[in-house]
């Protein structure tokens, strides 16, 4: 986890994505796939990030990380609607 945030900190998400898929495989941990939704939606991998967002969501359901997250892809993706209707 630690190489994937050096990585995500330069701004080097792809790298990040690498690490942090091995990170959720290792450990099923809420924080590795959050990481791995944000740096994937930051490279316009939605499929991924939506993925990622979901095993948060399975994991923690009443988690706001979850809800910041799957919001913050819906904004990516330019579904505003469903990012307004999900934090109210």
């Amino acid at each position: 986890m630690q190489a994937a945030q050096f990585y995500m900190n330069q701004g080097r998400y792809n790298a990040a994505i690498v690490h942090l898929k091995v990170a959720t495989t290792l450990k099923d941990d809420a924080l590795a796939w959050i990481a791995l939704g944000d740096a994937a939606m930051l490279t316009k991998q939605f499929a991924l990030a939506q993925s990622a967002y979901d095993r948060v969501r399975r994991l923690e359901p009443d988690s706001a990380r979850f809800l910041h997250g799957q919001a913050q892809l819906w904004v990516a993706q330019e579904r505003f609607t469903k990012a307004g209707q999900l934090l109210e």
